[in-house]
């Protein structure tokens, strides 16, 4: 049996550390601040998106192994963890799209008006 608390444990750990990690991406300015209407500014704001987005893929297969290690216990507080951490995981991926998407919108809008 200790092999599964040793398991236990590094889920346990694993889930803190991406709770940690996602509390910091979610404070990130460039997730909630207003989008600049300035290309040098934006190309700053597409630039730390695209980092974030990079570092998303890097913990996704982390959250995808800690949500299927959940379907394998029985104890009720680390199931409500995993499900809040993909709640979590979930809206920080939707905000960062729908960021990328205004980006892009704004962008061809500033171009638009550069070609004038």
């Amino acid at each position: 049996s200790s092999g599964i608390n040793a398991e236990y444990g590094n889920f346990s750990q694993s889930l803190q550390t991406l709770f940690q990690w996602l509390g910091d991406k979610e404070q990130l300015p460039v997730l909630s601040s207003i989008i600049p209407k300035d290309l040098e500014l934006l190309d700053k704001d597409t630039e730390s998106l695209k980092q974030l987005f990079t570092e998303l893929e890097k913990h996704a297969e982390k959250v995808e192994e800690l949500v299927e290690m959940e379907t394998g216990t029985s104890d009720t507080f680390l199931v409500q963890q995993v499900e809040l951490l993909e709640q979590r995981w979930n809206n920080i991926c939707d905000i960062a799209a729908a960021r990328e998407e205004e980006m892009k919108a704004i962008r061809t809008q500033l171009e638009g008006y550069d070609a004038e």
